[in-house]
């Protein structure tokens, strides 16, 4: 990772406090377990639940995204359309920093190309510069002009459990999302705190290169942080 990551997860974690982090950890959780419920419910045939089942997990997800404001009143999410008008995603924006959702099918995966993340990601530009070593540093905005922080949560059903997520990374993409900056670990952050005992996959350093590395799960469910009810 890049020198300036110490200094976007540290502005991340001032504009999205930790119980918000836990809660966007929470909501995920919640969204594969529910909508992987509600597919194998209406007894569709196995064949076609992989092909549903991201769909459904993603109207769980972004449904549960809106409910964040009963419990953030200052935040602001908002549904935004695509510039076809043929789509809509959530966007969740605390202080500073603008979060939208992706499922990618590992932590390394950069997200496809898609013009709303382009837009903004190139509307933090002005919060980047480049040093005599072409390294990029990170510039806190003092001000809305100079625009907010964008950062997506990547994640995925793991493969030996879709009712779970394998990961859920916080990722800050570079000006054009064709690469990640740097990232944050939610699920190992908040481990704890989720009760999590169950891995999907995790990125290990192998000769100075980034792999992964998968581990089996084969518990049918995991635990919840408290307060799950719906």
């Amino acid at each position: 990772m890049q020198e300036q990551g110490v200094d976007l997860r540290r502005f991340f974690d001032a504009n999205v406090p930790q119980e918000l982090q836990r809660e966007l950890l929470r909501i995920v959780y919640l969204a594969d377990r529910d909508g992987y419920k509600e597919v194998k419910d209406h007894n569709y045939h196995e064949r076609v639940i992989p092909d549903l089942l991201p769909h459904v997990q993603r109207g769980r997800l972004e449904t549960y995204a809106a409910d964040l404001k009963r419990k953030f009143p200052d935040l602001n999410v908002s549904y935004e359309w695509n510039s076809k008008n043929t789509a809509t995603h959530v966007a969740v924006t605390s202080g500073k920093v603008t979060v939208t959702f992706s499922s990618v099918t590992d932590p390394l995966t950069i997200v496809r190309n898609a013009e709303f993340r382009n837009e903004k990601a190139e509307a933090q530009g002005k919060l980047f510069t480049l040093d005599d070593d072409n390294h990029m540093i990170f510039h806190e905005p003092v001000d809305q002009s100079l625009g907010r922080l964008y950062a997506i949560i990547i994640h995925h059903a793991a493969k030996a459990n879709l009712s779970i997520p394998a990961f859920v990374d916080v990722v800050f993409p570079n000006h054009d999302c064709s690469a990640y900056i740097d990232r944050i670990h939610l699920m190992e952050r908040y481990q704890k705190e989720i009760g999590m005992n169950t891995k999907g996959v995790e990125v290990i350093t192998e000769n100075g290169i980034e792999v992964i590395k998968e581990v089996v799960s084969t518990e049918e469910s995991m635990p919840l942080p408290k307060d799950t009810d719906r």
